[in-house]
């Protein structure tokens, strides 16, 4: 089982998001397409490695999704579809407002594709009508704080930041004793690196943004399904959604004109509240028999 999991959770995303920018760089590089091929090889390479690990999975997700379980994947062509429009618009009439409606309407989707079964008990009180309202303005803050830093910071800092909020979203999901989910988690994270790498080498620059609402998407999901139907701590989830905002730190002063100082800035940044919310799924795990 870990061996097939290595691969088709590992290591295919990993392969499959690689071919996929490298296709479509080199395609790019040969008709003249200049960033929106990278635009478009970003978005599509993490798209298709964060959906290639249901390849190896026991379970193949549901159409229609009506079990919760099986919505993140159908989350994940919505999610490309925004990353792949956004640059388009953008680039066609020169504002950025299609971009941030674009991801409104993804959160929107994301929240209620999650939420949904539990939606119609949920409002009918007070204190449920309370919770999905907080729940809500939390989620957009999050989206919105992640919106901002694809606009302030570029390459390598933040698809660093977000492989290490999703490689820690998987792991504290596995702690917190949900497999399924954190496999997923760890699947995006791989599906991350090969973006990451060829960052270092060619000038990716504000197309990373592109993955945006796949990252998103996938990991709110991930985080309100784990809180809601599993046993992901609060505290964890929350740690967890605010931990991007570690990117910040490649705007401090020489990191600005350092690339690699950026994103190891970024990435130091991210891993500080990860490693609190794992120590709080860990605490919040029944003590085995001594």
């Amino acid at each position: 089982m870990l061996d097939s999991w290595l691969v088709f959770g590992v290591a295919l995303p990993l392969a499959v998001s690689a071919v996929v920018l490298g296709v479509a760089l080199a395609v790019g590089r040969v008709r003249g397409l200049g960033t929106r091929a990278a635009d478009w090889g970003v978005a599509l390479g993490v798209g298709a490695g964060a959906a290639v690990i249901h390849l190896g999975r026991d379970w193949r997700p549901g159409f229609p999704p009506l079990d919760v379980a099986d919505r993140t994947p159908w989350l994940v062509p919505a999610a490309l579809a925004v990353g792949l429009l956004g640059p388009m618009l953008e680039r066609g009439g020169g504002a950025a407002w299609p971009r941030r409606v674009g991801l409104f309407l993804l959160a929107t989707l994301v929240y209620v594709a999650i939420l949904g079964p539990i939606l119609p008990a949920t409002a009918g009180t007070r204190a449920g009508l309370g919770w999905l309202a907080v729940t809500a303005v939390l989620v957009l803050a999050a989206w919105e704080n992640v919106a901002w830093l694809t606009v302030r910071v570029e390459g390598g800092a933040l698809l660093g930041s977000w492989l290490a909020v999703a490689a820690g979203t998987g792991v504290v999901l596995l702690v917190s004793g949900s497999l399924t989910l954190g496999q997923l988690g760890l699947a995006l994270a791989s599906a991350l690196v090969a973006p990451l790498l060829l960052s270092w080498r060619w000038p990716l620059g504000p197309s990373v943004r592109s993955a945006a609402p796949i990252v998103l998407a996938v990991l709110t999901a991930l985080l309100l399904n784990g809180h809601v139907y599993a046993s992901l701590p609060t505290a964890s989830a929350l740690l967890v959604a605010a931990a991007p905002a570690g990117a910040w730190l490649a705007r401090i002063g020489p990191a600005r004109r350092r690339p690699w100082l950026a994103t190891s800035l970024a990435v130091a940044g991210t891993l500080v509240p990860l490693g609190v919310a794992v120590g709080f799924a860990l605490a919040a795990q029944p003590l085995g028999d001594s």
